[in-house]
């Protein structure tokens, strides 16, 4: 008797911790996940190389490249209810200018240069450099202007601004249009 009554004991103890979990079953989530993205994903620069001025006297070399341990991030709350959290990476622009093989300029200079021409801080931290081009040489002054888009996420808002490059590096900035 004493092994069925080992037997029944075992079973006894075994069948209740078998037994499936009578708590309701939590539901997965189908929303609410959190999405990160960084923009850009990895490193990136561009780079362009211009002549330009009277008889092409100037060469121009313009870069623009991301800073990976810079930036921001903004939260943007998606239909499905999902959320996406995004870096957006800040951007340095670099340009040297020569004329011939002697250089004039050589310069670096971030978001905050246009700190001056944007009142909102909200907006300018939350802004990055989109784009910068070489907008041409003027004769009269004796200069070359750049041309930079500077988005503000936050704010929706793009400032487009040129830039006056001399031998004292950038000389003047000024706000040429608000999107």
């Amino acid at each position: 008797m004493k092994p069925t009554l080992y037997f029944l004991l075992a079973f006894c103890l075994i069948i209740p911790a078998c037994k499936q979990d009578q708590r309701p079953a939590a539901k997965k989530p189908t929303k609410g996940r959190v999405i990160l993205q960084n923009k850009p994903e990895g490193y990136v620069e561009e780079s362009l190389a211009a002549s330009i001025g009277p008889n092409r006297k100037y060469n121009l070399t313009l870069s623009r490249y991301c800073l990976m341990d810079r930036g921001f991030e903004v939260v943007f709350p998606l239909e499905n209810g999902d959320t996406s959290v995004v870096n957006f990476r800040d951007w340095k622009v670099s340009f040297e200018l020569l004329e011939g093989d002697q250089l004039i300029v050589k310069e670096e200079f971030d978001k905050y240069v246009f700190k001056t021409h944007i009142p909102n801080d909200d907006a300018l931290n939350f802004s990055f450099i989109s784009k910068v081009d070489v907008a041409g040489y003027n004769a009269l002054e004796d200069r070359v202007h750049i041309k930079c888009l500077l988005l503000s996420v936050r704010s929706n808002t793009g400032y487009y601004f040129d830039l006056r490059i001399g031998p004292n590096g950038i000389e003047r900035i000024d706000k040429v249009e608000i999107t």
